[in-house]
């Protein structure tokens, strides 16, 4: 109706690949308005699907925003997981909340809160860590905000996520760790 050519995706059903138009037009219509779709890429899309949410779990997404991965998790599970979304920028948070709201992810408890001081009484049977990172896989990396300074901070962050996740994991389940950092490591 709209014009808009896309592909379906083979190893996914819920994703179309857009081919003739930007962005900023799918935004206007009224499926994107609705929160009947959501623009992702395709590899943000991998880690839910990885991580294969189902009905009645316990499932903790450690750095949620903007919550395309978090409503996907929603998605998958029809509606039926309960998820705690975590997110420490206020923003960053305010922005999933949106997206939660549009995209009618109603079993979420956002939590305005760094997933690494979430008290270890907590206990889930998925977790998501898609961890905050360098950008490096993402972003041509000579850019100035690109320092070993930021490698260096996001390196101990990622760490402190992951312990703290191996806590929060109940003993045999599962947990995903993603990231778009793709640095060789230094010795």
């Amino acid at each position: 109706r709209n014009n808009i050519k896309f592909q379906k995706v083979d190893w996914y059903d819920s994703a179309l690949i857009i081919e003739n138009v930007k962005e900023e037009k799918i935004r206007e219509l009224d499926i994107y308005n609705n929160g009947e779709i959501y623009l992702q890429s395709l590899s943000s899309m991998l880690p839910p699907i990885v991580l294969e949410p189902k009905p009645g779990e316990n499932i903790l997404d450690m750095t949620a925003a903007p919550g395309g991965k978090t409503t996907q998790i929603a998605a998958i599970s029809n509606n039926e997981a309960m998820i705690t979304a975590c997110e420490k920028n206020k923003i960053r948070a305010d922005r999933l909340k949106y997206n939660l709201d549009k995209q009618c992810a109603n079993r979420v408890n956002l939590m305005y809160e760094d997933a690494r001081k979430l008290d270890d009484m907590f206990s889930f049977d998925k977790i998501l860590l898609d961890a905050p990172c360098s950008g490096s896989g993402t972003m041509n990396i000579f850019q100035k905000n690109f320092t070993m300074d930021l490698v260096k901070r996001t390196l101990k962050i990622q760490e402190e996520l992951l312990n703290k996740a191996l806590r929060l994991l109940k003993p045999g389940h599962e947990m995903i760790y993603s990231t778009c950092s793709i640095l060789k490591e230094e010795n």
